[in-house]
Parts: C-alpha cells; sequence; structure tokens
C-alpha cells in the first residue's frame, strides 16, 4: 500500500493520513479483507527501528496525530494493512518534520502591533481587541519592588508613571503562560516616568528557559542613552539564535539618568519566534 502522507505538522506533533487499498473482489475470501491498519514510527535520527504507534479502530479509520515529539525534529513513519489472517507488507517510508514555530512575531517598529506581548492580549490574533495578558493569564509580570504603578501595567498599552522603588539592582520580569516561549529578536521599553528624568542607562535583559530557575544574558547595557524623553521607547536587536525562553527579565545595574535606582518601565515588548512546548 501506499506510504503515508503530511496532513499537519506543529512544533510538538505529527498528522498523518494514508490512503486505504482497494477492497477485493466479492468472490474472495471474507478473511482477506482489510480489518484495520498498523502504523510504524521512528526518529529520523539513530538507529531505532520503526515501532507501532497506532492500530486503527477499522479500516475506515486511516489518519492518525502522534503528538509528544520536539520541535524542528524528523520523524519517519510507515504503515501496514491487516486482515484476519494476517499483517501485509509495510509501505515505503514517509518522513516528517515538526515545526521549530507556533508563530512568528516579526519586528516592524515599536507599538507594530507585531509583537508577543500584544499576540498574547489579542488571545493569539483571535480577538480585534487587546486585554492586557495578565489579566488574561496568559502572562504574569512582577517586580522587586513598587515605587509607583503595578508590574503588570508594562504590559498594556497606555502611558502612565510606572516604577520600582530606588533599590540596587531593582528587576521586573514577565513570564509567559500555557507553554508559550519565544526566540527573541528583539525587544522594547517605554520609559516608565512623564518627565525628562530617571531614564533607564544600565541594565540587562535575561531571559530564563526554565520558568526563572537558570538565566541567559541577552543583552547588556552600559550607560546607554537610547530613551530620551517622557515615556520615550527604546528598542534594541537581539543576537539570532534558537534558544527559547518563558521569562524575561530586566535588572538595572547602575543608576537612572538621575542617580537613582528607580527602574522606570512603563511597557515592554518583545518579538521572535513563538513555539508551543
Amino acid at each position: 500500500m501506499n506510504e503515508p502522507t503530511l496532513v499537519e505538522a506543529t512544533s510538538n506533533s505529527i498528522t498523518v493520513k494514508w490512503e486505504a487499498p482497494p477492497p477485493p473482489p466479492p468472490q474472495q475470501l471474507q478473511q482477506l479483507h482489510v480489518t484495520r491498519f498498523t502504523l510504524f514510527h521512528r526518529s529520523a535520527t539513530g538507529e531505532e527501528p520503526l515501532k507501532e504507534c497506532f492500530s486503527s479502530g477499522g479500516p475506515d479509520q486511516t489518519e492518525f496525530t502522534l503528538g509528544g515529539l520536539e520541535r524542528d525534529t524528523e520523524h519517519c513513519f510507515a504503515v501496514c494493512a491487516v486482515n484476519a489472517i494476517s499483517r501485509g507488507p509495510l509501505s515505503e517510508v514517509s518522513t516528517f518534520r515538526t515545526k521549530n514555530w507556533l508563530h512568528e512575531c516579526v519586528f516592524d517598529h515599536v507599538e507594530d502591533t507585531n509583537g508577543v506581548i500584544h499576540w498574547l492580549g489579542t488571545n493569539r490574533n483571535t480577538s480585534t481587541s487587546f486585554q492586557n495578558p495578565h489579566v488574561l493569564g496568559t502572562a504574569v509580570a512582577t517586580w522587586s519592588g513598587k515605587g509607583e504603578g503595578a508590574p503588570e501595567n508594562a504590559l498594556q498599552h497606555n502611558t502612565s508613571n510606572n516604577y520600582t522603588d530606588s533599590k540596587p539592582n531593582s528587576w521586573w520580569q514577565v513570564e509567559l503562560k500555557g507553554g508559550v516561549r519565544v526566540a527573541p529578536s528583539h525587544y522594547a521599553i517605554r520609559h516608565g516616568y512623564g518627565g525628562n528624568s530617571h531614564m533607564l542607562r544600565n541594565w540587562r535583559l535575561e531571559g530564563s528557559p526554565d520558568g526563572g530557575t537558570t538565566w541567559v544574558v541577552l543583552q547588556q547595557h552600559t550607560q546607554d542613552t537610547t530613551i530620551d524623553a517622557a515615556f520615550a521607547w527604546g528598542h534594541w536587536p537581539l543576537p539570532g539564535g534558537k534558544s527559547l525562553f518563558n521569562v524575561f527579565r530586566v535588572t538595572q545595574t547602575g543608576k537612572n539618568s538621575s542617580g537613582a535606582y528607580n527602574l522606570m518601565i512603563g511597557e515592554f515588548e518583545v518579538w521572535g519566534t513563538v513555539a508551543l512546548c
């Protein structure tokens, strides 16, 4: 019989289908009619043999989704027909790859509505109206200590004073929920103060792949004067890579433009490749 064909591949699953062989002539023994199908699978890497992964409930069931796969990996499938007497020969092997991404958030400019936070706030672009992802439960924002505002304010589209208390190494972070992870390409911060003071100058952006247990420095800023006015935006490209993170943290590593330690963060956005893991 023919080899399996691809129906859909996601970042963690592959759906295949196959065509049932033509029915035998009516005069043929009933025991020779196909009663079910058996699907076999193996990873395309390594030398392990094909193993049974699915047995259909009848001859009309000709599609199956294999889940729990790793993103951007290749997988081999073959299928055979089974009758009351024996199992038929295996088909040719088909090879398919899981996707490396769930969605591509491509940077164009700040406030372009292409970012991950906006994507989460529109229920993955299924809604025309934006709602704070912290309220939706698709992201959780926290910070080291309150100065004015609230950490979740940095996930909504508005301008208001929003900053931590004045202590060394003040930080703000956002954790993405629901298995969402991002390989970031750009990020942006809006100044969290309605005056031309207390602007970010020294900080680092970190990412965590495991909910905050381990951290990777994504960008280090020293005396960066990009943010230069009340509620002004700054945006920065990030080094390319496939590493995925579900937490992003901004930590102030020195004094701001007014010689204080308040971390002013009016709004945060990140762009990149989104995967569901």
